[in-house]
C-alpha cells in the first residue's frame, strides 16, 4: 500500500514506464521529470507492495507494568513533600522522600 496519491501516482507512472521502456537506464530518464524517485521507481519493477502502510501492522497492547507497594508509598511522599516545600529541587525531594518511604514500609 501506497503512503500517499502523489506517490502512488509516481509508482504507477514507473510501473508503465517499465512496461514500455524495459531498461532501467532509460527508465530514469522517463520518470525523472514527473516526481518518481529512483526508490520508487527500483520498487516499482518488483511484484511486491510500494511501501507499507504503517496502520496495516499488527501492534501488540503492552502489558501495563504494576505499580509496586514502594512505588505507591513514594509518590504519596513525594506529593506531600512538593506541597509542603514547592521551591525546592525535584532530586533533594526524591531523597527525602526515598527515606521516609523506607522507614514507613519497615
Amino acid at each position: 500500500m501506497v503512503a500517499c496519491a502523489r506517490c502512488r501516482e509516481a509508482a504507477r507512472i514507473a510501473r508503465e514506464a517499465v512496461d514500455i521502456a524495459g531498461d532501467l537506464g532509460t527508465l530514469y530518464g522517463i520518470v525523472s521529470g514527473r516526481g518518481a524517485t529512483r526508490f520508487t521507481v527500483d520498487n516499482a519493477t518488483s511484484d511486491g507492495p510500494i511501501f507499507k502502510s504503517r496502520t496495516s501492522r499488527v501492534v501488540k497492547k503492552k502489558a501495563k507494568r504494576t505499580v509496586t507497594k514502594y512505588q505507591r508509598e513514594f509518590g504519596k511522599h513525594l506529593k506531600r513533600l512538593k506541597v509542603k516545600h514547592p521551591r525546592t529541587s525535584a532530586s533533594i525531594l526524591m531523597k527525602r522522600a526515598h527515606v521516609r518511604t523506607r522507614k514507613a514500609m519497615r
